[in-house]
């Protein structure tokens, strides 16, 4: 306890009831320990219920299970705000790798003939932030399990 808790709560040891000083203060009632807040939403059941569409994962679980899934992406910070509306394309070859990032997340998981993307172009042209954006858009949109590796 610091010293300036010390002088607003005085410890007194008694044996006797007699002896408590007269200054000596009351105890000080502890609040009731709360218990943790339930979701609004689903009340801690993990489904939203939706007016005439039927029962949902919760927002609160897809949150959460989003959080998970971009940490075991295992993006570095330096990256984290890598995302396809962020990125500025300065000519035309790199607003066409733009285009094909955003219609890889779109379409997926049904990808074209079974093709991906390979990025390729001199330092600071944006093949990362395109790489991490498409990571991120998958995880973000389509709840999908991804890692980013660095070679």
């Amino acid at each position: 306890m610091s010293s300036d808790n010390a002088k607003i709560h005085p410890l007194f040891i008694v044996h006797d009831a007699d002896a408590v000083p007269e200054e000596a203060p009351l105890p000080e009632r502890r609040s009731e320990s709360k218990e943790p807040s339930v979701c609004q939403f689903c009340f801690g059941s993990g489904m939203e219920v939706v007016q005439g569409k039927g029962a949902r994962h919760c927002r609160c679980r897809t949150q959460n299970a989003q959080t998970k899934l971009l940490e075991a992406a295992r993006i570095p910070r330096r990256y984290e705000q890598c995302r396809l509306d962020s990125y500025q394309p300065s000519n035309i070859t790199q607003n066409l790798a733009w285009e094909g990032a955003c219609r890889l997340v779109l379409d997926y998981p049904v990808v074209e003939d079974d093709k991906g993307l390979l990025f390729m172009g001199s330092v600071g042209v944006g093949k990362t932030h395109l790489a991490v954006a498409i990571l991120q858009d998958l995880i973000r949109k389509k709840g999908v399990n991804c890692l980013f590796y660095e070679f």
